[in-house]
């Protein structure tokens, strides 16, 4: 499978992504670990999405994620990596 990860919208916006970080199963965590190590040069941006991913897939779906929460988180994510 051709990954596109070039930005950390390319991984927010990948289905099989999402899934290994909110339900990770064997083949997807193998999977990944896999591409990772051969794509060491992209563990900022899969570290960043994966933070987002998680952090909002903590929320529940009804809640509504205000501008300051957003920004909150970003300066979060920025200050990290």
């Amino acid at each position: 499978m051709d990954i596109k990860a070039d930005k950390i919208e390319d991984l927010l916006s990948n289905e099989e992504f999402r899934d290994w970080v909110l339900k990770p199963d064997t083949a997807n965590q193998a999977f990944w670990l896999e591409w990772m190590k051969s794509n060491p040069c992209k563990k900022k941006v899969v570290l960043a999405a994966k933070d987002i991913i998680y952090t909002l897939g903590q929320r529940n779906v009804n809640d509504k994620i205000t501008n300051k929460e957003k920004e909150e988180l970003l300066n979060r994510i920025l200050n990290k990596y």
